[in-house]
């Protein structure tokens, strides 16, 4: 009796040694793919002013401004190339939302604003500013950094707080900068282009994980889930080496800490390296405290100790009849078994003849091979993620740059080539937009595995109205009802974007006026089943087994716009939070779609809404 409950205690704090190690595995495997989404996400202003920099209204636009206001070489004035660089700048921050400002800045009048484009918040319409407000920048670093550059070399700025007539705008809005020098056609630098990128948005997201920080090399909290200590260091000269300098080494050193101290909490931490282009790095780091990374064993160690008990009273009554027969081997080989990875004892009883060596060696090729292959498929995981996401935050550069080149041809020559010529640019157009729309969803549906964050509880009847506000479903005058919507347990991201899918494919589907029910009720195993009714329609019954496979799309292209992507990524989302999804549908009647969600922990009354 002894014996088995040192066994039981032994097995327990073994299996918490293998739940942090797991933890902090997993941890590490978040900050790097969370790394690997930053460092693309800074690529593409580089890239962006590159091109631009070599934008036809550019060369115009300087050829006009040393020759007295008119361009030599095309008769066209400095206006008309100001209103063609313009709309390519407002072109540019329309496709790219994170985009706030687009200047273009000459050297003369102490550094004066050519033209600048931006916006007032992420997302919102761009405009050109008024000649009577562009701002002087002759002062700034970045323009003094820029023009020591060589022709086709790009600054990069660190993240700042965004300054407007030399003032911090409030509320903080932390940008980077990315600039390029702009010379005229003798050599003589004129002036620079600069992309002002807003990074709220990214920001937002390592926000939404409770335990993420985002530091720079001096320590400075570019994110923290106290939003009150970013940027401290700016203004308190306290920042993340001065409050966590041992864990701040670890980190550096290992890239993880099983046992760190950080605001008086004990935590697992794991960091993994941003590589700005030609700018200081970043590090990003993941925590997760000790308490919550051991919770899940708590079921475990009951089990643990209850078949303990259960093993007593078995080992009382076979212990007579196996003692003689088993005697010290079998006893060996139970605590090689019970220690293992760490068996001493298995690499003598694989020597030894009879049973007792047999399934030694068994066991040994086993745990082997099931370590190896586990190995290989975290790894093999892990590296299809992070090139999935880069790959198809990479392929948007050039698409851009496609794009935006094929509408200035289609905008400068439509109408004076012949019809023929006319109809081949719209296809490259359409054909381009197209691939835009795929990659951004094949990024989409990458990110799925990488944005995963705790589960909580969730109030769908609140994250329903909201993405019914975000699809502006009240202006397009769609009549939707919800009924008896209830708190779920699962990632509150993956949900909305679960529902945003599901509700925009019945309204695109829709005949007439839409007209969707969203409802709720328990299923037979306490489980909630949602209902997401439409007179859409509707798909046949020989297509249904196809609609969640990725890339089907069940009509043509010039009927309805899509990747064939929305669907698959639904299904996965349910599949993360163990739940089904089906649907059932009639030609023209319209089509019902149900899936399954846990409750939640606290299992909250139903919500009525109309």
């Amino acid at each position: 009796m002894v014996s088995a409950f040192l066994v039981s205690v032994v097995v327990q704090a073994q299996l918490r040694g293998v739940l942090l190690e797991n933890e902090g595995s997993q941890l590490v495997s978040r900050a790097r793919l969370s790394a690997a989404y930053l460092e693309s996400s800074f690529k593409r202003p580089p890239a962006d002013v590159q091109a631009l920099a070599h934008s036809p209204a550019v060369d115009g636009l300087v050829r006009a401004r040393q020759n007295s206001g008119t361009d030599p070489e095309s008769g066209l004035s400095e206006s008309v190339w100001e209103s063609y660089l313009s709309a390519e700048f407002i072109g540019v921050l329309v496709s790219e939302p994170d985009y706030l400002q687009l200047r273009f800045i000459g050297l003369a009048d102490g550094g004066k604003e050519i033209l600048r484009v931006e916006r007032s918040a992420a997302g919102e319409t761009p405009v050109r500013i008024p000649p009577a407000n562009l701002q002087r920048k002759g002062e700034r670093t970045y323009l003094k950094e820029t023009s020591n550059l060589a022709e086709g070399e790009v600054y990069v700025s660190p993240i700042e707080r965004n300054q407007e007539f030399g003032k911090i705008q409030q509320p903080i809005v932390p940008v980077f900068r990315a600039a390029t020098p702009v010379y005229d056609i003798k050599g003589k630098l004129f002036g620079i282009l600069i992309i002002n990128v807003d990074l709220r948005r990214i920001f937002r997201q390592f926000r939404e994980a409770d335990l993420s920080l985002l530091v720079d090399e001096k320590g400075e909290y570019l994110v923290h889930w106290d939003p009150t200590r970013e940027f401290s260091l700016s203004r308190t000269s306290t920042g993340f080496l001065q409050e966590a300098p041992t864990l701040s080494k670890t980190l550096q050193d290992n890239r993880i800490s099983l046992s760190a101290e950080y605001d008086g909490a004990e935590f697992l931490a794991a960091s993994s390296t941003v590589e700005l282009p030609d700018a200081d790095s970043l590090m990003v780091i993941e925590l997760e405290t000790r308490a919550e990374a051991l919770a899940s064993s708590r079921a475990v160690q009951r089990s643990i100790a209850l078949g303990g008990l259960g093993a007593i009273v078995l080992a009382i009554f076979l212990a007579w009849r196996l003692a003689v027969y088993l005697g010290g081997p079998w006893e060996r080989m139970t605590r090689a078994i019970e220690s293992y990875p760490a068996a001493q004892d298995l690499e003598k009883l694989i020597q030894s003849p009879g049973e007792v060596g047999m399934l030694a060696r068994a066991f040994h090729d086993m745990a082997n091979t099931v370590e190896e292959n586990e190995k290989k498929l975290k790894e093999s995981n892990l590296q299809l993620s992070e090139f999935a996401m880069v790959a198809s935050h990479d392929l948007q550069a050039p698409l851009r740059g496609i794009i935006g080149y094929l509408e200035l041809l289609e905008k400068k020559y439509s109408g004076r080539l012949d019809e023929r010529a006319d109809k081949y640019i719209q296809f490259a157009v359409t054909s381009s937009r197209r691939l835009q729309n795929l990659v951004q969803d094949l990024l989409a549906y990458s990110r799925l595995e990488a944005t995963k964050r705790e589960f909580q509880s969730v109030d769908t009847a609140k994250l329903v109205t909201t993405v019914l506000e975000d699809l502006q479903v009240s202006v397009s005058g769609a009549q939707v009802e919800t009924v008896s919507l209830p708190e779920v347990w699962g990632d509150p991201g993956q949900l909305t974007r679960l529902f945003q899918n599901l509700i925009s494919n019945s309204l695109k589907f829709c005949q007439g006026v839409p007209e969707l029910k969203i409802s709720a009720e328990r299923s037979k195993d306490a489980r909630w089943l949602f209902k997401i009714e439409d007179n859409g329609i509707g798909i046949s019954e020989r297509q249904l087994p196809q609609v969640f496979d990725r890339f089907y799309r069940g009509h043509p292209q010039d009927e309805f716009e899509g990747t064939g992507l929305g669907m698959a990524a639904v299904k996965r989302i349910v599949e993360h939070h163990q739940g089904e999804i089906w649907l059932e549908s009639e030609v023209d009647r319209g089509t019902t779609v149900f899936f399954t969600l846990s409750p939640s922990r606290g299992d909250q009354p139903l919500k009525e809404t109309r």
